[in-house]
């Protein structure tokens, strides 16, 4: 229900939410790669998904998800981490939570403005 998935469909076999891990690791993936975290480039970047995630809210997008995004994004870091024998692994797990943190702030942000501006042209 959260995510709009009709009653009758399994969620597993939705299409937009069997993706969604696709398209999250495309997203911090050209963060890192392509944009080798620029900081300009990569708040623009964020900011603009976020403002786009602005059009989702009439398909059940809240703003309390921004958190829950990033919860769900430590919980995998924790895991995935577990997986590998780093004798860094304290600090990198530091490392990428306060990226997450950071692009999730950036995003929240573009939503934010968007909103903002969808406000004004109401009035």
């Amino acid at each position: 229900k959260l995510f709009r998935i009709p009653p009758e469909q399994d969620a597993a076999h939705f299409i937009n939410f069997t993706n969604m891990h696709t398209i999250i690791e495309s997203f911090f993936t050209k963060l890192i790669v392509t944009h080798k975290l620029d900081e300009e480039a990569t708040v623009n970047y964020a900011k603009s998904l976020g403002a786009r995630h602005f059009d989702f809210c009439s398909r059940g997008f809240n703003e309390m998800f921004w958190d829950i995004f990033m919860a769900c994004l430590k919980d995998e870091l924790h895991v995935t981490m577990k997986s590998f024998d780093n004798e860094n692994e304290h600090e990198l797990t530091i490392c990428l939570e306060k990226t997450f943190a950071w692009v999730i702030h950036n995003m929240r942000a573009g939503f934010q403005e968007r909103k903002k501006k969808d406000i004004e042209l109401k009035v």
